[in-house]
């Protein structure tokens, strides 16, 4: 087989890229792109060329902003004319907004004005031109207690930013690159993806950056907004600053990042103990390994001393200086270093405040604001400070590891098995930070001194930079990469669940469509809470307060009354849910799903700590050694008298054996002794480390559908609707729906409609049917069988034929037959559909049926009696030689597709992505045909000669 082509650069061409033509295709003008960036010598080229090409971007963007932003046509009987203070067009607003831009929608919704700062624009530009002003240090080697890095594994990897950038690395990072805020020119990075061949013009651009060593005025620039955090809104410090800066520039950034991070990984140059920006999960691994040393320390009755530190504006105050200095210690080469000095020239960024801006402030220090290239340049900028304190071997020893240094970017926890230990640790720090020209913040540093379960803590006071610490007690907390961390296991989330209850409030009262609703409530609302149900602890009892205002406002917006039954919020959008679950049962969810995930951890000293501790627990329970089966009886809820007799410390571990038994009331779990630890079984399933919650999740939904379909009433139609994803389709998204039709349906799939077979009050009341007078006015006779308005289920049934006619395409020389007799057929039946073509000898009989959907039978005795009903027709032409197929074509009234239907749409050849839209646009028509026959049968008012004359204009 011969070799791949290779470009003119080098470089085999790309297996796949974003809208880009096939090579010997390329557009004319992109071509011209391409060789005029190869061409560029000199830094006023690279400028001109760069000014030229975006000029066309911005005509694209144009074009495109014009397109994707245009209002929607709206038809006038759409408006909504109800008075009451609803206003139809703020509804408007707000929906499209939301579609367009979901975040901003919801801080509109849950903030109301505007929260961008509101200070004055001269004390603005005074606080940021002091922060980013140059803090000066000379380049000075670092103190001694800082150790020298190891030699690079490999003398020649040493320059790993300066190499040429392939087709391959600007396709990877752009097609992972998400649309935000854009940068001062408003280009995105989807204009990018769609400019013809744009992967190729920028590798272009960047391999000219590269060789002349020169990066283009605009990818110094940037806009920065300020995000208030917490506290006073008058005191700047309380401002974070979010720098947004043009795309070009930070996709060439993004590039250098993942270079240099693979380049520190593939030679340590990185401390296992950073974890911060690092591919683990090192909010919940660290925040694990704090806590299990703090307990274990309680458990076995020994000396642990703990120093939270915190710096003072670490990313914006670290000099450049530190920067490039820690870049060569680690072994970088200067011609990768190079690199970054040239990204961090001539930095100037303009702050919006209110509706003004600031003037161009210089950065000349602190890692650029929004840089994908600053995460990893952090973290080696404060790798000397790290390297020094391990060093000192004062870190405790927990089940055979030594700990003495937790980091999660400036997030900074000092271990020790001493007070004299620390307190060299702290000396060291600060050594090390003053070199750095980094100072703490020493009101927000914070000290725990732990000596066993009795005295239990010892309030010794420790300084950092010569500053006195905060003491954290017995009962105190400290706020640990965002969970409350201290000598006991503290409440997590109760503010945030304060939060939600009030966002839940205001996305209720919002003009949001209901399935937009239940987006944001997704979205924006409970994913608040997934990480601290991960990772710290959430007692039930706001959870399940928070649950009841969850699960009253959800059946408010599904227009479903008390009585319905809950289940029907817990089932996925593909079964007709709405994808929730009870937040007490996540929780559970969630403590396990953390276990699997410290057990499998991609660091093998947290995934080992993590087995130790816990098989450690269950042996302080059994006070004993304990085996790998007594671990797993001990987590899966053992009750026998050894596992009842003693209590221990109480901690995550402990909290595991509790959620485990809670779960097994409704699914089946349980954790399996291995050789090299526990393993949890879901369903009989081994839960692996990237879909454990999914499986959990997907085993408790399964559990509440199994709930809901065994009840008799509210059950029925959803068995038959949850068969097929299309019969669901409007749960997510509303699409092809009406809010008319999307409060009736869901009321009537659960069997909840106010009718007079469906009331509840007792016997006695009268059942009859209000416009035929047949007993029973049940759902299936109002939509089906009352005489009154068999005429709009025709027109129902015939919106469904006329859908599967046009997906249908037949040729001039076949005959069809639309509700009428055949010629030469000795039968008076008329089927609702056959073709016949006499010259291929191939005849098809379809008839379309709508029967209610009473379970599942309902379509399979629906199916058998038109079958037998057309079995005469079908025989007279299989009789003659004919190719011939009959069957039915299946959809309920509230939308069940039945499953069967394929054999009937493979026989006809509708293409797969016609099939698909067609499945949602018939379930969408039998449901509005439904709605309007429901709200007939209730009101006595023709439902379409009501819409047009609303139709009509005003006179």
């Amino acid at each position: 087989m011969p070799p791949p082509r290779r470009s003119a650069d080098g470089h085999a061409p790309p297996v796949s890229r974003p809208r880009a033509d096939p090579p010997g295709n390329e557009p004319e003008e992109t071509i011209d792109w391409v060789a005029r960036f190869k061409a560029c010598s000199t830094g006023c080229e690279l400028e001109a060329s760069m000014e030229a090409l975006m000029v066309e971007v911005c005509k694209q963007l144009a074009t495109v902003g014009t397109a994707e932003h245009a209002p929607r046509p709206r038809p006038p009987s759409s408006v909504c004319k109800k008075s009451g203070g609803y206003d139809p067009v703020a509804a408007t607003k707000i929906q499209r907004l939301y579609r367009r831009n979901r975040k901003r929608a919801f801080r509109d919704i849950v903030e109301g004005d505007s929260q961008h700062c509101q200070l004055p624009v001269d004390e603005v530009q005074r606080h940021f031109t002091s922060v980013f002003n140059a803090n000066p240090r000379d380049e000075a080697p670092p103190p001694d207690c800082v150790p020298p890095w190891d030699p690079l594994a490999d003398p020649e990897d040493s320059d790993p930013l300066s190499v040429p950038v392939t087709i391959e690395e600007v396709t990877a990072r752009l097609t992972k690159a998400m649309d935000t805020s854009p940068g001062p020119d408003g280009v995105r990075y989807s204009i990018w993806k769609k400019l013809p061949n744009g992967a190729h013009i920028l590798k272009e651009i960047y391999n000219a950056v590269l060789r002349i060593r020169y990066s283009p005025s605009t990818w110094s620039t940037s806009t920065t907004i300020l995000l208030h955090k917490k506290d006073d809104v008058n005191d700047l410090s309380n401002w974070r600053p979010i720098a947004l800066s043009n795309t070009v520039g930070k996709l060439f950034a993004s590039i250098q990042g993942s270079r240099l991070l693979n380049w520190s990984r593939r030679h340590g140059r990185i401390s296992k103990s950073q974890k911060g920006f690092m591919p683990y999960e090192g909010c919940l691994e660290h925040n694990a390994a704090l806590q299990d040393m703090i307990q274990n320390a309680r458990r076995t009755n020994t000396e642990a001393v703990f120093a939270w530190l915190d710096f003072r504006n670490a990313f914006g105050s670290a000099p450049h200086t530190t920067i490039f200095q820690s870049l060569a210690l680690a072994g970088l080469a200067e011609e990768s270093i190079g690199v970054v000095k040239m990204l961090y020239k001539d930095c100037t960024t303009s702050i919006r405040c209110g509706n003004n801006m600031t003037d161009p402030i210089a950065i000349k220090a602190g890692v650029k604001q929004g840089c994908p290239l600053s995460p990893i340049v952090f973290n080696l900028a404060l790798e000397p400070l790290i390297r020094a304190v391990e060093s000192l071997n004062q870190g405790i020893q927990i089940h055979g590891q030594s700990r003495s240094v937790l980091g999660y970017a400036d997030d900074l926890v000092l271990i020790s098995s001493s007070p004299e230990g620390l307190e060299e640790q702290l000396l060291v720090a600060s050594m090390v930070a003053d070199w750095a020209g980094l100072s703490f913040n020493a009101r927000k540093c914070a000290s725990l001194h732990v000596k066993g379960m009795k005295p239990g803590v010892i309030k010794t006071q420790f300084n950092i930079q010569a500053v006195p610490m905060e003491i954290v007690d017995a009962e105190g907390v400290y706020q640990h990469l965002g969970v409350p961390t201290g000598y006991k296991v503290q409440p997590s989330a109760t503010k945030t669940v304060q939060k939600m209850q009030q966002q839940l409030e205001a996305i209720h009262k919002s003009l949001l469509a209901p399935w937009q609703k239940f987006d944001a409530l997704h979205t924006f609302v409970l994913s608040q809470l997934s990480f601290h149900l991960k990772a710290g602890h959430v007692p039930k009892k706001p959870l399940i307060k928070l649950d009841k205002a969850i699960v009253r406002t959800c059946k408010l917006w599904l227009k479903l009354p008390e009585r319905a039954s809950n289940e029907i919020l817990y089932l996925p959008y593909s079964l007709g849910g709405q994808n929730l679950l009870p937040l007490s049962k996540l929780a559970d969810a969630c403590q396990l799903t953390r276990a699997v995930r410290l057990l499998t951890s991609n660091d093998p000293s947290s995934a080992e700590l993590a087995q130790k501790t816990m098989v450690s627990v269950a042996a302080k329970r059994l006070r004993r050694a304990a085996s790998q089966e007594d671990t797993a009886r001990f987590y899966n809820g053992d009750a026998s008298p050894e596992f009842k007799t003693y209590t221990d410390v109480e901690s995550a571990w402990t909290h595991l054996r509790k959620a485990t038994t809670r779960l097994k009331t409704s699914i089946d779990v349980a954790w399996k002794p291995l050789d090299s630890g526990l393993e949890l079984e879901i369903c009989g399933q081994p839960a692996a480390r990237n879909t454990v919650e999914r499986q959990l999740r997907d085993a408790l939904r399964l559990k509440y559908y199994n709930t809901l379909v065994a009840k008799k009433d509210q059950g029925k139609v959803i068995e038959v609707t949850a068969a097929v994803s299309a019969s669901n389709h409007f749960c997510r998204a509303g699409k092809y729906t009406m809010f008319a039709d999307w409060r009736f349906i869901h009321r009537a799939r659960l069997n909840v409609v106010p009718l007079n077979g469906c009331n509840r009050a007792g016997k006695g009341n009268n059942t009859a049917c209000r416009r035929c007078g047949q007993p029973g006015e049940t759902l299936p006779h109002v939509l089906n069988h009352c005489r009154p308005l068999l005429h709009l289920g025709t027109q129902r049934h015939n919106a469904v034929l006329k859908r599967l006619q046009k997906a249908v395409k037949l040729g001039p020389e076949v005959k069809v037959y639309e509700n009428t007799s055949i010629p030469e057929v000795a039968s008076n039946l008329r089927p609702d559909w056959v073709t016949i073509d006499e010259k291929a000898k191939v005849v098809n009989i379809i008839d379309v049926t709508i029967p209610f959907e009473s379970r599942a039978s309902a379509f399979t005795t629906a199916r058998e009696t038109k079958t037998k009903k057309y079995a005469d027709i079908a025989k007279h032409f299989k009789d003659r030689g004919y190719d011939t197929f009959l069957d039915a074509f299946i959809i309920g009234p509230l939308g069940g597709y039945d499953p069967a239907n394929n054999v009937v749409t493979k026989r006809l050849g509708i293409n797969d992505t016609y099939l698909n839209l067609m499945r949602k646009l018939m379930v969408s028509d039998t449901i509005r045909w439904s709605r309007e026959i429901y709200v007939q049968h209730i009101t006595g008012v023709n439902q379409q000669q009501k819409q047009r004359r609303n139709r009509q204009p005003a006179q």
